[in-house]
């Protein structure tokens, strides 16, 4: 049986959360667009690499620290400099969910973060070999977990026992993950083990780890913008034979795609969330292509298109394309009742973007 190994990214205080993001979507894009796909999570054994109880541990000594009005002589000065944040730091907010993780990571505690998520990896890893799946590994990460993921994959398949001149955990090609899929890249921002163009993570045959590596990111995230991943001008072409690039820009409405699926306080304009990269038709087709070797178990062009269609339709730009050209065909010679309904409802939806009461 394949194995995912899933690495959530900043904000996610929850083991179980990104995990059953992950599992819902692909049930539902399994029962409602590729029905005659294998279920992914019926298929696959999927694993989860937590490393948020560092942050959590770090965020509610600081709540105690702003509450009791002291701070101790020993805490680092990352404490101090949490503290300025005074009744920010007690709430639950982007700060506190988000920035805060990529701000603790971006300090001593790095390796700390890395060791916790290594010693998860490596285990669930090494259950995958014993299964005798050491081809079937597939790696998804999200956002900050790129960074994390990079780190560690590095150091595990770069580390040599110096006396025996030979790899101290992991070596390639015995060791190697099949796919790695990185959502809102920022290993470039926290290169902490190697710079990112120049690490053992990328598709290489001789000096690499993985078979397939797959770089995603949304035009407008402007957390998978900031240091941009591209190794397109500095890999050789034997590297990048197996890498892809996926660069889409639709902003789509989640909820209204699958109400039980998508949250609506969560998904409206987040383009930055780990279920608007995987709704993304490039990117969850990529992920079951590698999955299913055989043709016959992937996803049908029909199919794909289906799907893409839908998807368009619930963005941004389709409810804009779908007002217009409802306003440019409209016919109000009998009248404008129905055809003012009909703009009505659609400019509903576009409004929904903009949290714009405009219609009521």
């Amino acid at each position: 049986m394949p194995s995912i190994i899933l690495i959530h990214g900043i904000g996610d205080h929850a083991d179980s959360s990104f995990k059953t993001s992950f599992t819902n979507i692909f049930n539902y894009l399994h029962k409602e667009f590729y029905k005659n796909v294998p279920n992914l999570n019926e298929h696959c054994n999927v694993e989860l690499i937590n490393y948020d109880t560092i942050f959590d541990k770090i965020l509610e000594k600081q709540r105690k620290s702003t509450q009791q009005g002291s701070i101790t002589a020993s805490d680092n000065k990352i404490f101090q400099s949490l503290l300025s944040y005074g009744e920010t730091i007690r709430e639950d907010n982007f700060f506190t969910k988000s920035a805060l993780d990529a701000f603790i990571y971006n300090t001593f505690l790095a390796r700390a973060v890395e060791a916790e998520a290594g010693e998860q990896f490596y285990k669930a890893y090494n259950s995958t070999v014993k299964n005798g799946n050491v081809d079937d590994c597939h790696v998804i990460c999200h956002s900050l977990g790129t960074a994390v993921m990079h780190n560690l994959l590095h150091r595990l398949f770069d580390t040599m026992n110096k006396q025996e001149n030979t790899p101290k955990y992991l070596s390639y090609p015995y060791n190697k993950i099949k796919s790695l899929t990185m959502l809102a890249n920022v290993s470039r921002v926290f290169p902490h083990a190697r710079d990112p163009y120049s690490s053992r993570v990328k598709p290489d045959l001789s000096n690499g780890m993985c078979k397939y590596f797959r770089n995603v990111y949304h035009e407008f995230d402007l957390v998978a913008l900031f240091r941009k991943f591209n190794p397109t001008a500095i890999w050789d072409n034997d590297t990048l034979f197996n890498y892809v690039e996926i660069r889409f820009n639709e902003v789509v409405d989640l909820h209204r795609m699958a109400p039980d699926v998508f949250s609506e306080e969560r998904q409206l304009w987040n383009i930055h969330s780990f279920e608007h990269y995987l709704a993304c038709p490039d990117v969850h087709v990529g992920i079951m292509n590698d999955i299913f070797r055989k043709s016959e178990d992937r996803p049908k062009k029909n199919e794909i298109d289906k799907y893409t269609k839908h998807w368009h339709k619930l963005s941004l730009m389709g409810i804009w394309e779908e007002l217009k050209q409802t306003k440019d065909s409209a016919d109000f010679s009998d009248g404008i009742d129905d055809e003012a309904e009909k703009l009505k409802d659609i400019y509903s939806n576009f409004a929904r973007f903009f949290n714009s009461d405009t219609t009521e």
